[in-house]
């Protein structure tokens, strides 16, 4: 019968851990953070953050490139919860053959001062190359004191259509603007 581990039973090479791969701290703006060869030898990639833009409005579009790929090689499926004021829209949007995968909305430079979002993204299976690959996300921002209030829950389902190839390599954009300072995105690989 296996042993079942539950996934932070552990650090290190120990069995259902989660290993630090690589963390990006920025000190001051950038356009794009790169995590870039990483090692073929866990299960699963989790990507933990908090991110805020230096774009001119409440929100900016926070972006992820796997491999370098630009092309059309992505399809995603867009669930988002906003409020603004005291209404709810639920929106659904399938994205299919996109430049890139549109991971959400993050704060931008006319949110409130101290607003930030805070996300999770998932790659099972990142080193499999019988199947594209899956990457699931999860994003929460809101700012409750400005008006307007607004704030948004977010999950997309997206899929790199790239057949035969593992991911080594991921690259996160701000659509609009440059990540601010003290974004923070670490990199997690799964034993």
């Amino acid at each position: 019968m296996p042993t079942i581990v539950p996934p932070f039973s552990s650090g290190g090479s120990g069995a259902g851990g989660y290993v630090l791969i690589n963390e990006v701290v920025l000190a001051a703006a950038t356009k794009t953070i790169t995590f870039a060869s990483i090692p073929a030898t866990y299960r699963h990639l989790r990507l933990e953050g908090i991110a805020r833009s230096t774009f001119a409005a409440q929100t900016d579009t926070m972006q992820l490139f796997v491999n370098s790929d630009v092309g059309t090689d992505y399809g995603s499926h867009f669930w988002s919860e906003n409020y603004a004021s005291s209404s709810v829209e639920i929106v659904i949007d399938p994205l299919e053959s996109d430049s890139g995968i549109a991971l959400g909305e993050i704060a931008a430079s006319s949110s409130e001062q101290h607003t930030a979002t805070s996300f999770i993204v998932e790659i099972p299976y990142y080193t499999q190359t019988n199947f594209w690959t899956n990457i699931f996300t999860t994003i929460w921002y809101s700012q409750n004191d400005n008006a307007p209030q607004y704030g948004a829950m977010q999950m997309v389902g997206s899929t790199w259509e790239n057949f035969g190839v593992a991911v080594s390599n991921l690259q996160f954009m701000a659509d609009g603007g440059n990540f601010g300072p003290h974004t923070r995105i670490s990199l997690y690989g799964i034993v």
